[in-house]
């Protein structure tokens, strides 16, 4: 899980380094904009979900890691790609379009879990079951 994700985030920058100046793709990977604290805050929901979630194992761990990874090769590599692509109209209508229906299952998928579709403890502990759900809130409206 590590590897694939330090892997990516190399390739990443191969690819933006071939499209663009390598000074340029560094400055906008680690740019600090108004994506930045949503993510922060994803992040933050998605590690005390995995917090109930894990049960302590060594691979678990890598999630952690393997998580910031990702978001940080993402988000670079979609900047890179917003600054330096030429963009046709229809390119830029499908590209938004492809993020609205992700943004909207990864909503639903949320959603499910957010209404009771999944419980932790099976009802047994109410107290676990509300603060998982506030997190799970936090988690699922930092990525959408």
């Amino acid at each position: 899980m590590i590897s694939l994700s330090i892997l990516g985030f190399f390739l990443s920058l191969l690819s933006n380094v071939l499209v663009a100046p390598w000074r340029e793709v560094l400055k906008l990977y680690f740019l600090f904009d108004s994506i930045t604290p949503v993510m922060a805050a994803a992040m933050i929901g998605l590690y005390a979900v995995l917090d109930f979630l894990t049960s302590g194992r060594w691979y678990e761990t890598c999630y952690y890691i393997a998580f910031p990874v990702w978001v940080a090769y993402m988000t670079g590599y979609l900047r890179v790609l917003i600054v330096y692509s030429f963009w046709a109209r229809w390119q830029v209508v499908c590209y938004k379009l492809g993020v609205l229906l992700s943004g909207l299952i990864f909503f639903y998928i949320g959603f499910k879990y957010m209404n009771g579709g999944y419980k932790f403890t099976y009802g047994f502990l109410v107290a676990k079951e509300i603060q998982l759900k506030d997190l799970t809130y936090l988690y699922v409206f930092g990525v959408v």
